[in-house]
């Protein structure tokens, strides 16, 4: 096979699994969820069904109540830690306030003293055009924040929907799970198939085991910290700093640097100083552990990891979190499986 067709198919694998997961996976995604609850479960289901003759159907729908109580419980702790987070905000709002603008005048009169500039000048300026920016925020933000909000509800509605269709697809699909399967494994053409995606399942089987001991260690080192400086919710704001620092391009510093500055201007150095302690030791805990768990794992350097992550945004938008790297993945088990005929 020539150069330039073996390169062509590369292109349209390539082509094709953008499209795949662009345009298709949505029309089949709450079979894709069902099949992700049913087959990692399928050999434990199995067992429990013959010792306790149970249907797998009902066990898979236990299973299903299972995760949904765990993830109602996640967003339980979530909206307590921001009810917390915003009534404290709110509390001290006036506080906030006071204390910014008193940093910023600070900042003007040295600036005064430092050009010759008659005291109040810079000032004035800065209060008046603060001013007239906070107006006009206020008129952008009011029509998108509505706008917004009419997305999210239908939104929502969706998510439900998907959600409702696929619980009832993972019940189906585990009832008759091992004649499906054994249909599958007897076609030889799909065994292939079946056998790069089993692969492909190893490998991000690999890639969430290591984001998930990152987490777990980042947590706890989130932990610590607050709990030292005695923070309010400091368990579901360390679930929080953990959870942003697992996203790409976003960290624990969204978390930290303002709770740092917060600490710093109510003089408290010392509350200051250990959040950018914490910090700087989640910072290099990941470039630690990320490089060997993640390539361990998977066979892949990080870099490409957070390469795929960057290009799967581009492509599909925030699911691009999830789905650059698994495109990449299929991409190399397909072409790997390709090779032997080139």
């Amino acid at each position: 096979m020539g150069v330039f067709k073996k390169y062509l198919i590369y292109i349209i694998i390539a082509v094709g699994i953008w499209f795949s997961f662009r345009y298709l996976l949505p029309l089949v995604l709450p079979l894709v969820l069902a099949a992700l609850v049913v087959i990692p479960s399928a050999s434990v289901i199995h067992t429990i069904s013959s010792r306790l003759h149970i249907g797998r159907g009902i066990l898979t729908g236990a299973l299903l109540i299972f995760i949904v109580f765990i993830l109602l419980l996640l967003l339980w702790m979530l909206l307590v830690w921001a009810a917390g987070s915003l009534s404290a905000i709110f509390q001290n709002s006036t506080t906030i306030w006071a204390q910014f603008c008193d940093l910023v005048c600070e900042g003007c009169g040295m600036l005064e003293k430092q050009t010759g500039m008659e005291q109040g000048t810079i000032t004035a300026v800065v209060q008046e055009r603060g001013t007239v920016m906070l107006s006009d925020l206020q008129n952008m933000l009011l029509p998108k924040v509505m706008t917004g909000s009419m997305k999210s509800v239908r939104s929502m509605i969706n998510v439900i929907v998907t959600l409702l269709i696929a619980s009832l697809a993972a019940v189906l699909l585990a009832k008759d799970y091992t004649a499906i399967r054994g249909k599958i494994l007897q076609s030889e053409d799909i065994s292939v198939v079946a056998e790069i995606f089993r692969k492909l399942g190893r490998m991000l089987a690999g890639y969430v085991k290591a984001q998930g001991i990152i987490f777990t260690v980042i947590a706890g080192i989130c932990l610590s910290g607050y709990w030292l400086i005695h923070l309010r919710h400091p368990f579901q704001t360390a679930l929080v700093t953990a959870f942003l620092d697992v996203l790409p391009f976003i960290g624990t510093g969204i978390v930290l640097v303002p709770m740092a500055v917060w600490h710093l201007l109510n003089k408290s150095y010392w509350k200051a100083l250990v959040c950018a302690g914490i910090y700087l030791l989640c910072i290099v805990t990941r470039e630690l552990l990320e490089p060997r768990l993640i390539g361990k794992n998977t066979g892949i350097f990080p870099v490409v990891i957070l390469i795929s992550i960057y290009t799967g945004i581009k492509l599909y938008g925030i699911g691009g979190v999830i789905l650059g790297p698994i495109s990449l993945l299929l991409y190399l088990e397909i072409t790997k499986a390709l090779h032997k005929f080139f």
